[in-house]
């Protein structure tokens, strides 16, 4: 996973996001970050725990449910969890059953009241309120969910550009392709596209 982040630093242009998200995430300790799918949040994510491994803090990977991380936090240690999706890609009703959602509450009030945990979960927002309009417990919990949305107005035409001139760079793409989007300022069209979203330019640029 660290590998992985380390990768994705060098295509990573900095944004408004990634300092209001952590502000966030310092006042109360968990963050959940979302959006719609492709816009980012992952590797917002992965910047901002990339921060704390180099304030010496540990990293939980959390890939089966809250109970998990639960279970590997060590009150003695400086640790931040990372739960990708917590709630599924398309909500089901059984993500939250056998009382996940109970323990993810358990979860998000431990992260509340430790100074040395950190919590950041991401989610697509359309996926959040079906589970808060499903689930009584995260509905009517005492928490505010500190939430930080994802969108498109983010992305200015200079970073949409540098975000495409990055993927570029670092692509196996032959020059020839390369220099197609160069000719005519062809590249403009798709930093001005209304559907420009990261996630296609990642895919475009992967030979």
């Amino acid at each position: 996973q660290i590998e992985e982040i380390q990768e994705k630093i060098k295509l990573y242009v900095p944004n408004v996001s990634l300092g209001k998200a952590r502000k966030i995430l310092e006042n109360n300790h968990f963050v959940v970050i979302s959006g719609i799918p492709g816009i980012g949040k992952t590797t917002l994510a992965e910047m901002l725990i990339y921060r704390y491994l180099n304030d010496g803090y540990a990293l939980i990977k959390v890939t089966q449910n809250a109970q998990e991380a639960l279970d590997l936090y060590d009150k003695n240690k400086m640790q931040i969890i990372y739960y990708d999706d917590f709630l599924g890609r398309a909500f089901l009703q059984d993500k939250l059953n056998k009382n996940e959602d109970q323990t993810l509450v358990t979860l998000i009030k431990e992260a509340q009241k430790r100074k040395n945990l950190r919590l950041i979960m991401t989610t697509r927002e359309f996926v959040l309120q079906q589970a808060r309009n499903f689930s009584e417990t995260l509905h009517y919990s005492d928490i505010n969910l500190s939430k930080y949305i994802v969108d498109l107005e983010q992305y200015t035409k200079l970073i949409r550009a540098q975000i495409l001139y990055n993927h570029l760079y670092y692509s196996a793409l032959p020059d020839k392709l390369k220099t197609a989007l160069l000719e005519e300022k062809t590249y403009r069209t798709i930093v001005n596209h209304r559907n420009y979203n990261p996630r296609i330019i990642e895919t475009m640029c992967n030979a």
